[in-house]
């Protein structure tokens, strides 16, 4: 005798990778388990572990950066965390970060960009000042989180127009973003993104 419910937690607590767990009693006496695992897409250094994160943000285990990058994994620099469990969603010190952080990553997830993989790194670590690094050369400053769907597909625009230098670093300005306003790119040739 078990509950289902109870089962479940135990399965999401001590297997990480399993994103939804779903048990029913089948009769007379068969039980069938339905798991839905969940897939590595973030790591980031809290307090010096580098914790390969869920799209949720669920603390899916543990890595190394070299193995990190290797995987395709996209590296965040988040705001002050006070928990990371393996198998739980991180938490923040202050409540609210995980609904600007989770919004960032939202746009950024839906962005031509990330489709492609070109997105090397997201730093929420400000709410007001998000920057995503983008083909290991190009600063993309967002600001704050607002609208950041349409930043993003500005950045894309800007980055594959005809008329942008692809073999300078630049850094792409769309904080004071607004519909009639253009992005601002500064080219630099020193341009350090880590």
């Amino acid at each position: 005798s078990f509950h289902a419910g109870q089962a479940e937690e135990m399965i999401l607590f001590h297997c990480p990778q399993i994103r939804s767990a779903q048990i029913s009693r089948t009769v007379p006496n068969a039980v069938d388990i339905a798991l839905t695992d969940d897939k590595a897409v973030y790591y980031a250094d809290i307090y010096g572990d580098l914790a390969v994160l869920s799209s949720g943000l669920r603390v899916l285990g543990f890595t190394d950066a070299e193995t990190a990058e290797a995987d395709g994994l996209t590296r965040l620099v988040l705001p002050a965390v006070s928990g990371s469990v393996a198998g739980r969603v991180i938490s923040f010190t202050q409540e609210r970060d995980l609904r600007y952080v989770r919004s960032v990553l939202s746009a950024a997830e839906g962005s031509s960009l990330f489709a492609e993989g070109r997105i090397d790194r997201i730093d929420v670590s400000d709410e007001h000042n998000v920057k995503v690094i983008c083909d290991g050369m190009y600063i993309l400053k967002l600001g704050d989180e607002k609208e950041c769907d349409l930043k993003l597909r500005m950045a894309y625009k800007t980055i594959d127009s005809n008329s942008f230098d692809r073999e300078i670093p630049a850094s792409i300005d769309l904080s004071d973003f607004s519909r009639t306003v253009e992005a601002s790119v500064r080219y630099d040739m020193r341009l350090i993104v880590d």
